[in-house]
């Protein structure tokens, strides 16, 4: 009995080490690919080819298996982008491996509900910047359609981890979807984006500010009590408060031109 714990202790070690080891291997390939293409093409195609057990199943089943990764899949593909958009600047790119390495290895195998907060809050922050740098000068439409499939995505992946009732998110998770491709279009005409010293990239106020809806969203969601129908106005009053000052003096301090992100 001794001999197969160790055995299966053994085992276990060993999985986990290569886990480590294969997830370090993809962040730093994803980095090379970038350097030494000078595109983020292939980088995407690697970080997609890692999410193959996705369509390893029956047909029936693919959108099923998609969109329960829809948020890795996001923030995979913004780490491979946003190192392209690093270009220039390698103590950044490097910085953003590691954050990469991070994420695989430690936040996205987390269920627990603190981490799939994080994991929904990054994968709208990377997705918002991504698909603003990326979009922006395109028809509106092409940046409306990719924020519409991160607000779904981001959603629909804290209240599956969330709902122990067995109702579905779907409709929730559209409204939200909804909801960040109107912003998404009004920020289309109104951009404003701040410069991250030293990495080349630029911050879009939209993406901020998406952040500090959801933030408010998921707070008064927390604090709704199913019992009396209403959610507890002490748990959500002071969350609320900040996210809006925040949001009010970037809109009224911070705003005052549009930067362009092409």
């Amino acid at each position: 009995m001794i001999n197969l714990i160790r055995i299966a202790r053994g085992k276990t070690l060993l999985s986990q080490a290569m886990y480590v080891a294969l997830n370090i291997l993809l962040a730093v390939a994803t980095l090379i690919l970038v350097l030494v293409t000078n595109s983020p093409v292939l980088a995407c195609i690697l970080v997609l080819l890692g999410k193959w057990r996705v369509l390893a199943v029956r047909v029936r089943y693919w959108w099923l298996n998609i969109r329960a990764n829809l948020v890795d899949m996001i923030v995979g593909l913004s780490f491979a982008s946003l190192i392209f958009l690093m270009g220039g600047y390698l103590a950044a790119q490097i910085v953003a491996t590691v954050l990469y390495a991070a994420w695989l290895i430690f936040i996205k195998p987390s269920s627990k509900p603190a981490l799939v907060s994080i994991q929904a809050g990054v994968a709208l922050l990377l997705g918002i910047t991504v698909a603003t740098s990326f979009f922006y000068g395109l028809p509106p439409v092409v940046l409306v359609a990719a924020c519409f499939l991160i607000g779904y995505a981001v959603t629909r992946h804290v209240l599956v981890a969330n709902l122990d009732d067995g109702s579905s998110p779907e409709f929730v998770s559209l409204v939200s979807g909804l909801v960040l491709s109107e912003l998404a279009w009004a920020a289309y005409h109104w951009l404003v984006a701040y410069g991250i010293p030293d990495t080349g990239l630029k911050l879009p106020q939209f993406a901020l500010i998406a952040m500090l809806m959801g933030f408010v969203a998921l707070t008064v969601y927390r604090g709704y009590d199913r019992d009396s129908g209403k959610a507890k106005v002490q748990d959500i009053i002071m969350p609320i408060i900040f996210a809006v000052a925040v949001i009010l003096v970037m809109l009224l301090a911070f705003s005052g031109a549009s930067i362009s992100l092409s």
